[in-house]
């Protein structure tokens, strides 16, 4: 970690480039770091300043297949600095990034998602984060689609964005075309809606319960300082149950959890298991943080055609696909100590 270069900030995704090598997403450094397949640092591509959005990070990120760009989607965020606070919400973009020999990189969009509600940027002068929360208003939804999303061979993605089964193929030069199978998401009952606000409202109770106390932010600051940041941390995690308490409902369950693709185009698609509340998560939660406990695969071909179905139980969606068909698995034992497992897929499912 430092400030020199090739030496990490604050990193926030990092991707494998197919010819080997990585490219790290340092927020700190506001930049795209490029090393080679041998660990050398080659060059830094700075962030584009595009003024509203400078302070919002990437969610998800996935490299070209030929490794001259990014696509990424962001990240929802809230701020508080020096007396300003300020949010960003909604923003269903893939964007691109072209890894040129330039000094900046610049996102552009490439394909829209659907929005199921309007995205927001809200900056005002406060101490409070909860008003924050207050102006943003129905930022969150129960139940709201994710946006998810890998790349295709010859520079397009594949993405899903709504509650159906619909994968969404988007190229540079061809109208967007959708596949998918003919499932229908259930309806969410008021039953549901009460269950599912009940189980929010339970973990948030469960998460802040003797979890903030000043000794814990940090035993060598000032007392005054540890007291001011405490109150700034309670203050964010009530303004953010206030948004679980009064947040709509979308009117379906989705049926989607994931999406990736193969180095071939095959498309593997992860369904929701049977219970909808697992679908259910606090305001601030990171999407790709919660892996299913249940649920299914389907495989569809490069041309969209059902090819097959495998159980959670059996296999999971590996961490990484590769050339040749090779997919990469992270497994943890009982002192949660990752080994990295790489399998061979068969022909069919490539």
């Amino acid at each position: 970690m430092g400030d020199g270069p090739g030496e990490l900030r604050d990193v926030d995704q990092m991707v494998a480039r197919p010819g080997g090598g990585a490219v790290i997403v340092d927020d700190g450094h506001r930049a795209y770091l490029l090393f080679g397949p041998d660990g050398s640092f080659e060059r830094a591509l700075r962030f584009a300043d595009t003024g509203a959005d400078r302070a919002v990070s990437a969610q998800t990120v996935r490299a070209a297949r030929d490794g001259g760009a990014l696509f990424l989607i962001r990240s929802s965020t809230v701020t508080l600095s020096q007396g300003e606070a300020s949010g960003a919400t909604g923003d269903r973009t893939i964007y691109r990034v072209a890894l040129g020999e330039g000094e900046e990189a610049v996102q552009v969009p490439f394909a829209e998602g659907w929005e199921p509600r309007p995205e927001q940027q809200v900056t005002m002068e406060t101490d409070d984060p909860a008003d924050v929360f207050a102006e943003l208003g129905d930022a969150f939804a129960y139940f709201e689609p994710r946006l998810v999303f890998d790349v295709l061979p010859g520079g397009g993605v594949a993405y899903s964005d709504s509650s159906a089964y619909a994968v969404k193929i988007r190229t540079a030069d061809a109208p967007t075309r959708v596949v998918g199978r003919p499932l229908h998401p259930q309806p969410v009952t008021e039953q549901l809606r009460e269950r599912a606000r009940a189980r929010v409202l339970d973990r948030y109770e469960e998460s802040v319960e003797g979890q903030f106390s000043a000794p814990d932010l940090g035993g060598d600051l000032p007392s005054a300082f540890q007291e001011q940041l405490l109150a700034t941390m309670e203050s964010m995690m009530e303004g953010m149950r206030e948004m679980a308490a009064n947040a709509p409902f979308m009117p379906e369950v989705p049926l989607l959890h994931g999406l990736r693709t193969t180095w071939d185009g095959s498309i593997w698609v992860q369904r929701w298991g049977g219970d909808p509340l697992e679908q259910v998560r606090f305001p601030g939660a990171a999407p790709e943080a919660d892996e299913a406990a249940d649920g299914w695969i389907d495989v569809l071909s490069a041309q969209g055609e059902y090819v097959g179905t495998y159980s959670l139980e059996d296999t999971r969606m590996p961490a990484a696909f590769g050339p040749g068909g090779i997919v990469a698995f992270v497994e943890t034992d009982e002192f949660d100590v990752p080994t990295i497992i790489v399998k061979r897929l068969p022909e069919a499912v490539r």
